[in-house]
């Protein structure tokens, strides 16, 4: 193998760590039940409150991280 070869094959994007932060991705009903609420009001959240979400294409999902921290920042700012 050349060294040209190599450098190709080392930029390219880990596959696994792709796939691996698409699994920590939640649907709108595993983060409804989540938080113990209707489908209806995780979107209300998205709209009015600030949760974060990422939309693929007409679907939403969401970071469980990110959804973690945000359920800690509803908790700090009602205090």
């Amino acid at each position: 193998m050349t060294n040209e070869t190599e450098r190709c094959r080392s930029s390219k994007p880990d596959r696994h760590r792709a796939i691996s932060a698409l699994e920590h991705m939640l649907s709108v009903q595993e983060v409804a039940e989540v938080l113990g609420v209707p489908k209806s009001c995780v979107y209300y959240l998205v709209k009015a409150h600030g949760l974060p979400v990422r939309k693929i294409g007409k679907y939403f999902r969401f970071y469980q991280r990110e959804l973690r921290q945000w359920i800690d920042e509803q908790k700090e700012s009602n205090r």
